[in-house]
């Protein structure tokens, strides 16, 4: 069980402060026996625990490089950057909020506390809740806006659920949600809580309808459509680090934590935006980031059935981009047909596989490059990649292009849907 403990992450800094504790315990009987005899006899380390010393350093190294999966810190001086305030503070500025705040962990309730915009306080912690015996309401409560449950229904074990009443009973005009619970995140996108930033180390939501928070609702629905459908493209945080925080791997390697791109598109891809989920990842592709291409398999797939939903299958561009991620072709040719797919004797199947290929490495103009001219298929392919590529004029034109050339076809068709255009 002890070794176990010592793998755990969140047990790392006791672990190599006691490690460098006994290490400079070894060094002093050491020194201690050199100047009594001339012959010293010093401690020896075990070998085990020289082996678990050994293991120890290369895990601290590991998490201290930001390579661990899941990581959104490196080795840097400050405060971590899930603790950077300046996100939530600028969205949260000149809000008149009073009542109650419902926060997922103690984390986003420390944030407000710390912030204390207008008259507004966390209503309970998980911790705090705990003590009080009120942990089974505050996680019901979480669960239900994870489930989607609004409306009053009875549970499994008899009592009430939904979140609509006990958080009008709390007074409740404001949620904090951790962007690693995508679960809560995706569930919100339907609800009537709306998001207030979209980048802030906790995501805050207000509710729909509420006089002091519509302008900043508005203003956020308009960044969401410019992140998906504008001309934007992501701009990588500074290698260096910022705010409170330096970034020591990044400030001698030149690189910024791709994590933390990594946890933006995670963020975008809960919240149902997924070209913009994309558009994040183009930095950890160049990288050859697994996570990356993980997460660009998952938002082509789900955009893919969009498409197959609009006209009754999808794209060659997504079915071969869900592939080229690593999908399965035998769910491939279920879902969307083998239609989809180029035929073996097509000469520009090549041209296919080099622009996917080009794509996944984050070089989206030599994508558009490789793709065929004149074919309904790699005109609209080539238009989605200037999206994915924050060019949504050459995306348009070529749209256009295609609803000429090709007006009968399926690509047509979802173009004429991307354009908003009705087919006369």
């Amino acid at each position: 069980m002890q070794i176990l403990a010592w793998t755990v992450r969140a047990n790392l800094p006791a672990i190599g402060i006691w490690l460098t504790l006994y290490g400079l315990q070894l060094s002093s009987v050491e020194r201690k026996t050199a100047a009594s005899d001339k012959r010293p006899q010093p401690e020896q380390v075990p070998n085990g625990l020289r082996w678990v010393m050994i293991v120890v350093f290369l895990f601290g190294f590991t998490v201290g490089a930001g390579a661990w999966p899941g990581s959104t810190t490196r080795c840097g001086w400050g405060l971590s950057p899930d603790l950077e305030l300046s996100l939530l503070q600028h969205a949260l500025a000149d809000l008149p909020l009073d009542g109650s705040s419902h926060c997922s962990g103690v984390r986003e309730s420390g944030m407000l506390a710390w912030l204390r915009p207008g008259e507004i306080r966390p209503y309970d912690v998980p911790e705090r809740a705990f003590l009080a015996g009120r942990l089974k309401e505050h996680v019901r409560i979480s669960d239900d806006l994870r489930a989607g449950w609004a409306d009053r229904h009875r549970r499994g074990d008899g009592t009430w659920g939904g979140w609509w009443i006990p958080l009008a009973q709390r007074n409740t005009r404001l949620l904090l949600i951790s962007p690693r619970d995508t679960e809560c995140v995706r569930s919100l996108e339907s609800s009537n809580w709306k998001p207030l930033a979209i980048d802030a180390p906790c995501l805050p939501y207000g509710l729909a309808g509420d006089p002091a928070l519509g302008n900043r609702m508005v203003q956020m629905l308009a960044l969401l459509d410019l992140v998906e459908h504008g001309a934007w493209s992501y701009p990588a945080p500074p290698a260096g680090g910022a705010g409170h925080y330096v970034d020591l791997c990044g400030w001698f390697t030149g690189q910024h934590n791709v994590q933390l791109d990594l946890q933006q598109s995670r963020t975008m891809e809960a919240m149902q935006r997924h070209l913009a989920a994309i558009r994040v990842l183009q930095y950890a592709l160049q990288r050859s980031c697994q996570e990356a291409r993980e997460a660009y398999q998952r938002n082509q797939l789900a955009l893919a059935y969009q498409e197959q939903l609009q006209v009754g299958r999808a794209s060659r561009w997504r079915t071969l981009a869900y592939l080229g991620s690593g999908g399965n072709i035998r769910t491939a040719v279920e879902l969307f047909g083998s239609e989809t797919l180029p035929p073996s004797s097509d000469p520009t199947t090549r041209n296919w596989q080099q622009a996917v290929k080009a794509a996944l490495a984050g070089d989206l103009q030599s994508a558009i490059e490789e793709l065929p001219e004149h074919e309904d298929e790699s005109l609209y392919a080539k238009s989605q990649l200037y999206l994915e590529a924050g060019e949504p004029a050459r995306a348009a034109a070529l749209f256009r292009r295609l609803i000429v050339e090709f007006p009968e076809s399926m690509c047509a068709t979802l173009a004429r849907t991307t354009l908003g255009l009705r087919h006369e």
